[in-house]
């Protein structure tokens, strides 16, 4: 995608003296956001497209690399889905960062990164990691929160992005997410990811609707924004004031630096609207103050699920200026309409309505993914040993569907089994019931889960003093039991359970 293949070269001395000076910098209303088409095809995604929605709508998180160390992919591949629901809750580790940024990318990381990183700020020295307040060098605007080697850099990175796209001249949005860039990757990344962005930007600008912001009505407009929650009497100079100086300093110093990746990417996504729309929402918290400060905006980030806010700011549906949307304003809503697919046809999900009444059960982190056929007694016969082996081989989420007639009757798990010691006593998986409607029962919090492979009873899922379901050796009777693991009563009177069909299969 783009014109962007390799890393950019390197300017002449001439050429960085002139960067320096800034001089050819000229503020222009050409460009404000990164804008994308309102029209996706979802059979055939832009790569970056893909990426951006996946990571910013369902966080999808890390994946590994081929030149990730060895440790780490291990690390990686083996605990994902607990590193999926560790960051969803606690955000990103700094550390995990730079790889984050090239994951969603695709751009393979340098074995220097780590020196690299040193060389553009003083977020990731070894000292200010475990801070609660990181440390971003020079609390001054002008110097972009970087260091001197890091002005210095985005400095050749603008200048480098100018002379490639001599059209859009200087935007206010280059500086600030070429910054964010620079605390974690190199220059030269930095430059490719920029060019992947505005070369997206500039295909899709013919059939997008681009609000152009002029000098004249910028302010008012991103200040009406932050301001359209407040109600009754406050400071209105006061509080117009802390919302300029937090917009433009891109909350840096405000939000937890863990969350600072997905501010970026709804950035990338929603524009400088989304900024002013988080400070609305930190401003709102700080509505019982007289002159409210960036550590008072601190402490309202403190005390939120960050990661709740910016999902719940993303949506369309919260923003009353129509004309101030970017074109992504319909991606949720398209993102969540792409559905899981299957790898090959169910037996027993034939009809659109029953893949949709099952869609609708998964967590959302699987709508955009595959589900990957693993065993079905039609296909595979009834081994419950080779069944058994299929249920364990990889570590990812799985889907246990049995049919009896019209009734489908079916079991979630959230990890896979073979990451599973002892017992569960805290998990997303639920067990469920589908006739011409659905209903779901989770796992109750603080009740034993347990997965038992019996060579004399079969498998056996609850706990061995209250059985929420159990497959015979046979593979032909099961029984889905009332249970205080799940708080159902899903197989009142019908306890026995004939298998008619019979399906595994794991989500990816």
């Amino acid at each position: 995608m783009g014109n962007c293949k390799g890393n950019s070269k390197s300017l002449t001395q001439e050429r960085k003296n002139i960067a320096l000076s800034s001089n050819w910098m000229k503020e222009s209303g050409y460009l404000d956001r990164f804008i994308f088409s309102q029209k996706l095809d979802i059979n055939n995604f832009e790569k970056l497209q893909f990426f951006l929605v996946c990571n910013c709508i369902d966080l999808e998180l890390l994946r590994p690399h081929s030149k990730t160390p060895s440790y780490d992919r291990f690390f990686i591949e083996k605990f994902q889905e607990k590193l999926k629901r560790q960051y969803l809750h606690r955000g990103l580790p700094i550390s995990k960062v730079s790889e984050f940024l090239q994951c969603i990318f695709s751009i393979d990381p340098a074995n220097t990164m780590i020196a690299d990183i040193r060389d553009y700020s003083e977020l990731v020295k070894t000292g200010h990691l475990n801070e609660e307040k990181p440390h971003f060098g020079r609390q001054n605007i002008s110097s972009n929160f970087l260091n001197t080697k890091g002005i210095t850099a985005m400095y050749n990175a603008l200048y480098t992005l100018h002379n490639e796209f001599p059209d859009i001249v200087y935007c206010p949005v280059l500086p600030r997410i070429v910054q964010v860039l620079l605390w974690f990757i190199p220059s030269n990344k930095a430059v490719i990811i920029m060019k992947l962005l505005i070369n997206e930007s500039l295909s899709s600008e013919k059939n997008a609707k681009i609000f152009v912001y002029t000098s004249s009505n910028k302010i008012k407009i991103l200040l009406k924004l932050a301001l359209e929650q407040m109600k009754g009497n406050y400071d209105k100079k006061a509080y117009k004031k802390l919302a300029m100086q937090t917009i433009n300093e891109f909350l840096i110093g405000v939000i937890q630096h863990e969350y600072v990746y997905l501010l970026m990417i709804a950035y990338c996504l929603f524009g400088l609207e989304f900024i002013a729309k988080f400070v609305g929402f930190l401003l709102k918290g700080c509505d019982n103050l007289t002159n409210p400060t960036a550590e008072d905006l601190a402490e309202v980030c403190r005390k939120n699920d960050m990661v709740n806010v910016i999902y719940r700011l993303q949506n369309p549906k919260d923003y009353n200026q129509s004309s101030v949307l970017s074109s992504m304003s319909d991606i949720s809503d398209l993102c969540f309409a792409v559905n899981p697919k299957f790898s090959r046809p169910s037996r027993i999900f034939t009809t659109e309505d029953q893949k949709n009444i099952l869609f609708s059960l998964l967590p959302k982190a699987y709508s955009h993914g595959n589900i990957i056929h693993a065993f079905s007694i039609e296909y595979d016969g009834l081994l419950i040993n080779e069944f058994n082996k299929a249920w364990h081989e990889e570590s990812c989420s799985s889907l246990l569907v049995i049919k009896n007639w019209d009734v489908i009757l079916g079991i979630f798990f959230d990890r896979g089994l073979n990451l599973i010691e002892n017992t569960i006593t805290e998990s997303e998986c639920f067990i469920f019931k589908i006739i011409s409607e659905a209903e779901i029962y989770h796992h109750h919090k603080g009740q034993e889960l347990v997965y038992e492979f019996d060579s004399k009873n079969g498998i056996i899922i609850g706990n061995k003093n209250d059985v929420a379901f159990k497959l015979d050796l046979s593979m032909l009777d099961a029984k889905f039991m009332p249970s205080n693991v799940f708080r159902n009563s899903l197989m009142m009177g019908e306890q026995d359970f004939q298998v008619h069909k019979l399906e595994l299969y794991l989500l990816k």
